[in-house]
């Protein structure tokens, strides 16, 4: 299964540098962040439980 960019919901490619952490307020869930949506400040919702950040 590929990785998906949690903001903008696009494919990260195999090696592509982004950012991969635990969800801050529930850790079930691994949000991924891709370059332009980190740097663009792009909101992200958890899909477990709903938690948004910048």
């Amino acid at each position: 299964m590929a990785n998906v960019c949690t903001s903008c919901n696009r494919e990260l490619a195999p090696g592509e540098v982004a950012a991969k952490f635990p969800c801050p307020s529930c850790g079930e869930h691994e949000i991924w962040r891709c370059v332009k949506c980190r740097r663009l400040s792009n909101a992200y919702k958890c899909p477990s439980c709903g938690y948004s950040g910048p």
